[in-house]
């Protein structure tokens, strides 16, 4: 068992995650706009507390290599930063996301 705190979303069992904790954040509470966002990686089911949604891309892995990528964070956590479409993007280092929650 990776974590002892789940959610349920119809037959499923999420893994929640608090990425404030591994991005170095300061969690602003839970509020109205608070959301987990839900997602499957690998054989995880995984759900992250997230501030806020104000939208939703999904970006082919296939161009990801064409985009402009920033200098690498000094956290390990982060596998990079990502300018597209005018916009900043983290991606998450999943593979040691679950590594430490494995501990």
């Amino acid at each position: 068992m990776l974590s002892d705190k789940s959610v349920t979303y119809g037959e499923s069992d999420f893994i929640t995650i608090n990425l404030h904790k591994y991005f170095d954040m300061k969690l602003k509470g839970i509020h109205s706009d608070s959301r987990i966002l839900l997602i499957e990686y690998n054989e995880f089911k995984l759900g992250f507390f997230v501030d806020k949604i104000i939208e939703m891309i999904t970006v082919d892995a296939n161009i990801i290599q064409n985009i402009h990528t920033e200098v690498k964070s000094m956290n390990v956590f982060i596998k990079s930063m990502l300018k597209f479409n005018g916009k900043k993007f983290i991606i998450p280092d999943f593979d040691k996301i679950i590594a430490c929650l494995k501990k």
